[in-house]
């Protein structure tokens, strides 16, 4: 399967399991575009499944609907605990975050001993957006992380910050 069918399909996968969650958890589009800080339109098309969000996003989502990350990712672990905490700055959190996975992102292209080059030929995107994604200027969709930690032999859960 091509890099963006698969992209495609797994945007869909978690914008369905993240609609699914808020709706549960009683938190409106426009909450979760704000903590996001985008517009009510962008949260709408990430789960449509026509916008990939990134780990730092789902992270500061999950955050705020009070569920484990992985419900957010994965259907098989469902949002089973609820968890509430005092409010943190989310936009600087998830910057951070954009700058941490943006480091693990480059060192799995890296130690797959593939270029710049290479890793945009097979994402099927340009090398300015793999550099934008190892800067941390650009988020790194979920599925283009996943696709990212099979180059080097790690599974997505290896990016999550505990």
């Amino acid at each position: 399967m091509a890099a963006s069918q698969q992209i495609a399909i797994r945007n869909k996968i978690v914008g369905i399991l993240v609609k699914q969650v808020r709706t549960q958890s009683g938190v409106s589009q426009q909450e979760c575009a704000e903590i996001l800080e985008c517009p009510p339109e962008s949260f709408a098309r990430y789960e449509q499944g026509e916008q990939g969000l990134s780990l730092p996003q789902l992270e500061a989502l999950a955050y705020l609907l009070g569920v484990p990350l992985s419900s957010l990712w994965d259907d098989e672990h469902g949002a089973s605990t609820m968890i509430k905490e005092a409010p943190l700055p989310m936009g600087e959190l998830i910057a951070l975050r954009r700058k941490m996975v943006a480091i693990e992102f480059r060192k799995c292209r890296t130690s797959a001993g593939l270029s710049v080059e290479e890793a945009s030929n097979l994402l099927e995107t340009t090398p300015e957006t793999i550099r934008a994604f190892e800067g941390g200027s650009r988020d790194i969709p979920l599925a283009v992380l996943e696709i990212a930690a099979e180059w080097c032999g790690r599974v997505l859960a290896d990016f999550v910050d505990e």
